[in-house]
C-alpha cells in the first residue's frame, strides 16, 4: 500500500471522560488551540473506539489515549482493514491540485499512471512532512510538495518551524522504538553504562515516559555533544539511538470542521493539518521539544 500510514503506530487520542475538561484547557491555553475545535474533537473521540470495533481491530489504552495492538504496526493494521470493508485507494499519489472557479483539478499517480480527475471539494490527509534535521534525514518522499501546492492556492500554512523530537530513534532517524519495544532492553553508553537514572528507567519500562521527553532529550544531547554515543540493548539485538524529528506541529491552517482558511471547499486533516500554534506544541498529554534543525 502506498501511504506512509502503514509507517504509524495508530496512536489515537481518545482521553478518560474524567479528563475531557482538562484535555480541552491544556489545548487551548498551552498549545494555543481553538476551543470550539477543541470540544468538537475530544467530546467525539470514543467514535475512534467504535471504529475500531466495526472493523474489528484490537487496541489497548496507553496515557494518551489507545493504540492498535497486533504484530504488525498500527497504521498497516488499520489500513488493512478498511480495505477489506471500503473501496478505497491508498496506492494512490496526490501530485498536484489547481482550484479553477468551483472546481478542483487534481493529479494524481498511480502505478507510474497519471490521472486527472475534477472535484468540488476536496480533502488533504497526506500526513506531515519529513526533512533533514540536526541528527537525521527522515524523508520518505522525496517530491512531496503538499504545502506548496496549499500555499499556491491561497490556502494559509503556519508554523513549520514547530518539530516534535522523539528521544528513541534509531537506522538514522526512520525508525523510532515505542511501548513495549523498550521494556525488555536498557540505554547505555559505549561502556555500557545506564544512559538514564534508575527513576527514569523505570518510566521507560512502565511506558509512562511520554511526559517527560524534553529531559530524555536533554540528557542524550549532553552525551553526544560530549562525543559519546547512546545504544539501546536487548538480548537480540543493539541500536545506536539518536533524538529524532518525528513530526511538525505546524502545516495547513483550517477551522473546526477541517476546512482551510483561504481556500473554500478545500479540507485537511490529520498530521497535514496544523495543530497548536503558541508554544511549539500539539495535542496534550505528549511532550514537545523545540530544536534547532
Amino acid at each position: 500500500m502506498f501511504n506512509t500510514s502503514i509507517l504509524s503506530f495508530g496512536h489515537c487520542r481518545v482521553p478518560g471522560k474524567e479528563r475531557l475538561e482538562e484535555t480541552i484547557m491544556k489545548s487551548v491555553y498551552e498549545l494555543g488551540e481553538d476551543e470550539k475545535r477543541m470540544r468538537l474533537i475530544y467530546y467525539n473521540s470514543e467514535l475512534v473506539l467504535d471504529l475500531f470495533r466495526r472493523l474489528d481491530v484490537n487496541f489497548e489504552y496507553r496515557s494518551f489515549g489507545v493504540i492498535p495492538t497486533g504484530r504488525e504496526r498500527g497504521g498497516r493494521i488499520i489500513l488493512k482493514k478498511l480495505h477489506e470493508n471500503i473501496n478505497i485507494q491508498t496506492e494512490t499519489e496526490l501530485t498536484d491540485f489547481i482550484k479553477d472557479r468551483d472546481l478542483f483539478r487534481v493529479k494524481l499517480k498511480k502505478e507510474g499512471r497519471e490521472i486527472l480527475v475534477e472535484s468540488k471539494y476536496l480533502v488533504l490527509a497526506t500526513g506531515g512532512y519529513g526533512g533533514s534535521f540536526k541528527y537525521n534525514d527522515n524523508f520518505r518522499y522525496k517530491n512531496q510538495k503538499v504545502f506548496d501546492m496549499v500555499w499556491k492556492n491561497r490556502g494559509k500554512v503556519i508554523n513549520l518551524n514547530c518539530i516534535f523530537v522523539h528521544p528513541f530513534g534509531y537506522c538514522k532517524g526512520r525508525k523510532i522504538l515505542i511501548g513495549s519495544e523498550t521494556k525488555e532492553g536498557e540505554f547505555v553508553d559505549e561502556k555500557g553504562k545506564f544512559i538514564f537514572d534508575k527513576e527514569t528507567r523505570n518510566l521507560i519500562k512502565n511506558n509512562d515516559y511520554h511526559e517527560i521527553f524534553d529531559v530524555l532529550i536533554k540528557c542524550e544531547e549532553d552525551k553526544i555533544q560530549s562525543r559519546g554515543r547512546i545504544y539501546f540493548e536487548e538480548s537480540n539485538r543493539r541500536l545506536e539511538i539518536i533524538p529524532t524529528v518525528h513530526y511538525t506541529a505546524g502545516g495547513i491552517k483550517a477551522d473546526e470542521i477541517g476546512e482551510v482558511i483561504g481556500c473554500k471547499n478545500l479540507y485537511a486533516i490529520g498530521e497535514s493539518r496544523a495543530d497548536g500554534s503558541k508554544r511549539e506544541g500539539r495535542f496534550p498529554w505528549i511532550s514537545f521539544y523545540f530544536c534547532d534543525c
